[in-house]
Order: structure tokens, then C-alpha cells, then sequence
């Protein structure tokens, strides 16, 4: 289990949202996948293309430099496991998303 304790239901509820999203945004949901992607291999997510207010107390609590660039992944999924990601692009039926970017 995860520091954050996510659950079925957790992930559930974010497959919703994604699916809500394709509907409405295909290309913020691509660009969605692609980190998703990312972080179920390991990788960081990507930058966040910008710096939140909060971001310095963060690397200070985390013990990272203050100029550590932010990433999807340490901003919003700081302590998540690959696995959860690959459990949200399994729900979402994007494995081969994976595969083809990643080649997993």
C-alpha cells in the first residue's frame, strides 16, 4: 500500500474523470496519458511548465533543492507507485499507449 492509501474506488473515480476529459479535451488527455505513461515506467511526468507557491516548502519538506525544477509526478503524485498509474491506463484500455511511447 502507498503513503496515500488509494484505493479501487480512487482509481475508479480517476478513470471517470479521464474519460469525461477525452470526451470533452482529447488533447489535454493525450498530453494526460503521456505522463501517465511516463511515471508507470518510473519517469517523472514531466515538468509542470510552471512553478507553484507552494513548490519551495515542498522541496524543503521533501529535503530537495529549492530550484529543483517541479514535476507532474512531485507535485501531484509525490510517493505514488508505478503500479497505480498502470492500474488508471489499464482501467482507461491505454496499455498500448504504453507501449507504442514506451515500449513496454
Amino acid at each position: 500500500m502507498n503513503p496515500y492509501n488509494y484505493s479501487i474506488s480512487d482509481i475508479q473515480q480517476i478513470v471517470e474523470q479521464y474519460q469525461q476529459l477525452k470526451m470533452f479535451n482529447t488533447s489535454l488527455y493525450r498530453e494526460a496519458m503521456y505522463s501517465y505513461c511516463d511515471m508507470a515506467v518510473g519517469g517523472d511526468g514531466g515538468p509542470l511548465g510552471f512553478t507553484p507557491e507552494d513548490w519551495a516548502q515542498i522541496c524543503v519538506d521533501g529535503l530537495l533543492p529549492v530550484d529543483t525544477e517541479p514535476t507532474c509526478r512531485a507535485y501531484n503524485y509525490p510517493g505514488y507507485s508505478n503500479e497505480f498509474f498502470l492500474s488508471v491506463l489499464t482501467a482507461l484500455n491505454e496499455t498500448e499507449f504504453l507501449d507504442y511511447n514506451f515500449g513496454v
